[in-house]
């Protein structure tokens, strides 16, 4: 057997444990931007919808706002780390092609899939909190 450089796993190994270090410290340290009190959002949608229905029964049209940016700090982290784990992967399928080390190829697509699989699966886990969440307050309230 002939031995091979691994150049392409290789550069996937390293962009594959820089996703996977940095969906672990989104995981732990953030989200770095404070979200508004749910009492703020909650009041702002209120005040929208009483607006708007105001301004239909009297037949005016509400100008448009333009919706705010969504583009946070958290947002480009989490879209970059998903982008270093697709690049992992990706890396990992050149170095297939070009019949470098299977061990470097698995690593390296191991790395990239288990990176973009934490972010998912720490978004459903938050999603599942809330659910039960919002399910025990029925409970106690006697709505369910």
């Amino acid at each position: 057997m002939t031995t091979t450089k691994s150049r392409f796993s290789t550069a996937g190994m390293l962009f594959g444990a820089a996703a996977l270090i940095a969906s672990v410290i989104y995981f732990w340290a953030g989200p770095f931007v404070e979200p508004p009190p749910l009492e703020q959002v909650g009041a702002e949608k209120a005040v929208a919808i009483r607006d708007s229905t105001i301004a239909k029964l009297r037949g005016k049209e509400l100008p448009l706002v333009a919706p705010e940016s969504r583009w946070t700090s958290d947002r480009l982290f989490q879209i970059g780390t998903v982008t270093l784990g697709a690049f992992a992967l990706v890396l990992g399928a050149f170095g297939f092609a070009k019949r470098e080390s299977r061990r470097a190829i698995l690593v390296a697509a191991a790395l990239g899939a288990g990176a973009i699989a934490f972010q998912f699966l720490a978004a459903a886990l938050g999603v599942i909190a809330v659910v039960v969440f919002l399910g025990v307050l029925l409970g106690i309230f006697g709505l369910s």
